[in-house]
């Protein structure tokens, strides 16, 4: 008998990755199909293992008429028996007729569940510093739809709401802010187009309900198929104030992070901290359990374990090891003072420098490495101070791409030779081409052989290092004055 599918209707949010809920984030890992709108990000889709299929089952305003609630290949693909990730942008419940899909699930027999997401009107005016609702100036919010299934536009009565958000309102704009005008709405209530809202592309055009209009006009915003929402209400005036996005210094870049193993990546929340789309490339799986043997081989003193990662924490607390402890960074530190132990010493990166200042506990030492991938560039570092490192396998990983790489990418940033090597071993050609930032010689140097054009160099070898150097190259200025650095289009690779 054929087994039952299941069908999950996901809400991805307004765009930005990071955004995403964690059932999302791990239904998207899980899916054997995700079948997406048309509206969903390159940074999210990036995120769909190759493994699984890409299905675009998006229709836009102006496509035709629907024909179907759920869409045929979705409902095929279940009951064959596969896990179909149904991604939504924003929340399938909001104007994402989720709803009407969750009723022919049900007439099928088919499992589903429903995720939510940030709904674009959450998303649009956090993101453009503008609160939907304020003591000051807004108690009540309306949400509604500028397009109808009738062809027609909101009726006035239910545009009374202080704060008003209009969707899917750009394609007919002058028709629909005339609409709100005529319900009762002074021509002079401020309002704004959030335009490709959370996205490194987002844009906002602020200004009046008579004036918007001709504004997004003269601005070319939003262009064909872009998606865009309508805020009207006094709680626009407040975005002057709140704007936080947009002064953000790597706002409107979007970023590759090299991989080399899994776990969370510190590159990555600072990158993302300082306003960038990240996206971590390639994915990383991770097969068997990170265990240290219990008896490798007879520990003698004087010996040390040098633990470079949250799994080869995890594996020692697992084995109880007694040896003395070197981290590598502040957050492996950390994570051992958790557990009651002080490290010997914490190592301020992988570079030869942070190597030398450790000399003292290192030389003529063994030290124990447990590694959860292919390998390591410590090895030579630690030789050259004298000590003796002896790795140790704990769980083997799998670097693969992603089903679909992204579109646009402005800078590929490398934090060890490994990383470098994971992703370029696996991307288009065209990725080549893109700007990259190195850490240190060693990485640069990887990156050149395989292939890279244009490989820049952090000074030193560290991430706070590694970061200013992506800071310098794609925000040399004042945000108000710098130029946009040009996106490199990566799609022809696809």
């Amino acid at each position: 008998m054929t087994p039952r599918g299941h069908v999950a209707l996901v809400g991805a949010g307004p765009g930005d990755p990071a955004l995403l809920t964690l059932r999302a984030a791990e239904l998207i890992r899980a899916a054997d199909v995700v079948a997406h709108d048309e509206l969903i990000s390159d940074a999210i889709l990036a995120m769909v293992p190759a493994r699984a299929e890409l299905l675009p089952v998006g229709r836009r305003i102006g496509a035709g008429e629907l024909a179907h609630r759920l869409h045929p290949e979705v409902k095929e693909r279940a009951l064959r028996g596969l896990r179909v990730v149904r991604l939504k942008a924003g929340d399938p419940l909001i104007f994402g007729r989720g709803g009407e899909e969750a009723e022919e699930l049900v007439e099928a027999g088919i499992p589903f569940e429903i995720v939510p997401g940030i709904t674009a009107a959450v998303g649009a005016a956090a993101f453009a510093g503008i609160p939907l609702t304020h003591r000051g100036c807004s108690a009540q919010v309306t949400i509604t739809s500028g397009h109808r299934v009738d062809g027609g536009l909101p009726p006035p009565a239910i545009l009374g709401g202080r704060s008003l958000v209009l969707y899917m309102a750009a394609h007919e704009l002058q028709a629909n802010l005339d609409a709100v005008i005529a319900s009762g709405w002074p021509p002079s209530t401020p309002a704004a187009l959030v335009a490709s809202a959370t996205s490194a592309e987002q844009r906002v055009i602020q200004a009046t309900l008579a004036t918007l209009a001709a504004r997004s006009r003269e601005a070319s915003v939003p262009r064909a198929k872009e998606p865009a929402v309508v805020i009207v209400g006094d709680v626009v005036e407040l975005r002057g104030a709140l704007a936080w996005r947009e002064r953000l210094p790597l706002f409107g870049q979007n970023v590759v992070v090299a991989r080399a193993r899994a776990g969370v990546s510190e590159l990555g929340r600072r990158l993302r901290d300082l306003g960038a789309i990240v996206m971590e490339l390639p994915h990383i799986d991770r097969g068997g359990s990170a265990v240290l043997p219990r008896t490798f081989e007879a520990a003698e003193e004087g010996d040390l374990l040098l633990l470079s990662s949250v799994e080869a924490v995890e594996a020692w607390l697992d084995a109880a090891w007694s040896l003395p402890v070197i981290a590598l960074g502040s957050d492996v530190a950390a994570l051992v003072a958790s557990a009651g132990r002080t490290p010997v010493h914490t190592l301020r990166g992988a570079c030869a420098d942070a190597i030398q200042e450790a000399r003292a506990h290192l030389e003529g030492r063994r030290v124990f490495i447990p590694l959860a991938s292919a390998g390591t560039s410590l090895l030579e570092p630690l030789r050259s101070v004298g000590a003796k490192p002896v790795t140790i396998a704990l769980a083997v990983q799998k670097a693969s791409p992603p089903a679909r790489w992204p579109a646009a990418v402005d800078a590929v940033v490398l934090a060890s030779s490994l990383a470098a090597l994971a992703l370029y071993a696996q991307a288009p050609e065209a990725l080549l081409q893109v700007p990259a930032i190195a850490i240190g010689p060693q990485s640069a140097a990887q990156a050149t052989r395989c292939g890279a054009r244009d490989v820049r160099t952090a000074p030193h070898d560290s991430l706070e290092a590694l970061v200013s150097c992506v800071l310098q190259t794609l925000a040399p200025g004042p945000s108000e004055a710098r130029p946009r650095v040009p996106t490199h289009r990566v799609e022809a690779a696809q």
